[in-house]
């Protein structure tokens, strides 16, 4: 199974649908109400198993080429999901979606996390960097001197 150790603590790797959705599923209900406010499917997951359909689909498009989802593990536990939510091969780019628990927040695993993909993307997809990219890792900069 696919998985890219950024340091010691951060780590990035695919799904186990069996072994990972209930503990993604309680980490999205502890921290729902944060999550609703920007990711639509926050309100859509009702349990357990709807998460591990979710992960399931994840990897379908992952063998396809399509999209990289991502189990951000933070020493060795799940802590959230980054991803590649589409590739474009022909023009060599993808958009990033990415959430955490609440309770990892200011632990700077996120910025750890967004640097491992997009060390993956540049050298596993051959993405190109873009104006979009380059915001948002300046995005992640100005967030993490602010804490």
């Amino acid at each position: 199974m696919f998985s890219f150790k950024y340091d010691d603590d951060v780590s990035l790797a695919l799904p186990s649908p069996d072994k990972d959705s209930e503990l993604l599923y309680a980490l999205i209900e502890s921290s729902r109400a944060n999550l609703c406010q920007w990711l639509p499917w926050a309100n859509q997951l009702h349990s357990a198993e709807d998460e591990k359909n979710f992960l399931q689909t994840t990897l379908s498009h992952f063998g396809t080429s399509n999209s990289l989802n991502c189990v951000i593990r933070y020493r060795n536990q799940p802590v959230g999901m980054i991803s590649f939510n589409r590739i474009n091969k022909e023009h060599r780019h993808a958009e990033i979606g990415y959430w955490l628990g609440d309770q990892w927040h200011h632990k700077n695993i996120m910025h750890r996390a967004v640097t491992a993909l997009l060390t993956i993307g540049f050298t596993e997809y051959n993405l190109l960097a873009s104006l979009s990219m380059l915001t948002l890792i300046m995005m992640q900069v100005i967030m993490l001197l602010k804490n």
